[in-house]
């Protein structure tokens, strides 16, 4: 049994903090014991227990996605001392957060043990000068774990060598198993889109898109659900308000799973007008319940989502995303077959083959001598 640091917040809300947990909590069945290592930034914030007796470190006034010396140095004073008295054979982040990797590397370094790291956005500042050496400097001594081509496209244009250090993983996430267990909703929609409510996401594209959806279907339905913070949400009720959009989209807010998976399974479409993300695990969400996604063919979108059930259109092109949302609500048909498609795509992502992935990358680079670690 390989024992090691892992260092994940398992308990907050994003797809990556999920992931982290999801790993945790089975890979002990695959010969590797991971003890979660959640870093919190103030000593006001409250730790969201867990089943998977996570520790807890504080460190006030530290930004994890920067840099302040006295602070990461009494982080990683910390993170020694624990994974010594835990015997651990190594130190693996969960995260591409700086802070997290630089913790990860230096406390291995100074106890002699194995460290990686799972990458699952492009890298912080990795196009800056600072952030190529800073990056290459550390990935080149391990084996990182990239959660699709997207990511690991990104680790290569840093330096080219970084190719004998990633291991993409071919099954990063999986489904989560209450989607096939709960009923679709009574209430019925149209189209969902649902994630962290961000620029980024798309989510001020959305009502252009539903706009022009609705001045050829005009009783067409769009469900929004996600967390958001006031600023955000109260701009983008705005413009749906000045586009007259009121009676077509629903904000419904941040929802419990169950609620959330019914929805979906009572929605006919999912649009995803996002321009940023490495493995949006929303798509194989809708694709599970047999919902097919309109999507920007982003890197993530193109690497991962190799399938008819996921319609991409070029990035930014808000008349061809309501095209095909319009061709996919008007064809029964044809969505009835991408929605078989969609069901076959999902159901190798599970979680137990992501933790069995995950396991074996940190036994092969228990293996490995850090001079041949693809070999």
């Amino acid at each position: 049994m390989i024992r090691a640091l892992y260092l994940a917040n398992v308990s907050c809300v994003s797809g990556g903090c999920k992931r982290a947990y999801e790993i945790s909590k089975r890979i002990k069945s695959y010969g590797v014991e991971y003890i979660p290592v959640t870093i919190l930034t103030e000593a006001i914030e409250k730790p969201h227990s867990t089943d998977l007796n996570e520790r807890y470190v504080v460190i006030n006034r530290l930004h994890l996605r920067g840099f302040s010396i006295p602070l990461i140095h009494n982080l990683i004073n910390y993170i020694i001392r624990l994974a010594s008295r835990e015997g651990v054979e190594a130190i693996i982040s969960a995260h591409e957060l700086p802070t997290y990797i630089l913790t990860a590397y230096l406390a291995s370094r100074t106890l002699k043990l194995l460290w990686s790291a799972v990458v699952q956005l492009p890298p912080k500042y990795s196009r800056s000068i600072l952030g190529r050496v800073f990056y290459t400097t550390l990935f080149k001594t391990t084996l990182v774990m990239a959660v699709s081509y997207a990511v690991a496209e990104e680790l290569w244009f840093i330096d080219g060598r970084l190719k004998n250090h990633t291991y993409v993983l071919k099954t990063p996430v999986g489904v989560d198993p209450k989607i096939y267990e709960v009923p679709q909703a009574e209430e019925e929609f149209d189209a969902i889109f649902y994630a962290r409510l961000v620029r980024e996401k798309g989510l001020f594209d959305i009502p252009l898109i539903w706009r022009k959806v609705v001045r050829r279907m005009p009783g067409a339905r769009l469900a929004i659900a996600g967390p958001g913070d006031v600023y955000t949400l109260e701009m983008f009720k705005y413009l749906v308000k000045k586009l007259e959009l009121e009676k077509n989209i629903s904000y419904l807010g941040f929802l419990p799973r169950e609620v959330l998976y019914s929805t979906l399974k009572a929605s006919k479409v999912m649009i995803y007008p996002s321009h940023l993300d490495a493995f949006p695990m929303v798509v194989l969400e809708a694709l599970a319940a047999g919902v097919p996604v309109v999507a920007y063919n982003i890197p993530a979108i193109k690497w991962n989502y190799r399938t008819r059930a996921v319609v991409k259109v070029n990035v930014g092109d808000k008349e061809a995303m309501a095209n095909k949302a319009l061709e996919l609500l008007k064809n029964d048909e044809l969505r009835s077959t991408l929605s078989i498609e969609a069901k076959r795509f999902a159901s190798k992502f599970t979680w137990d083959n992501a933790t069995a992935e995950e396991a074996y990358v940190v036994k092969k680079l228990a293996r490995s001598n850090l001079t041949q670690l693809t070999a």
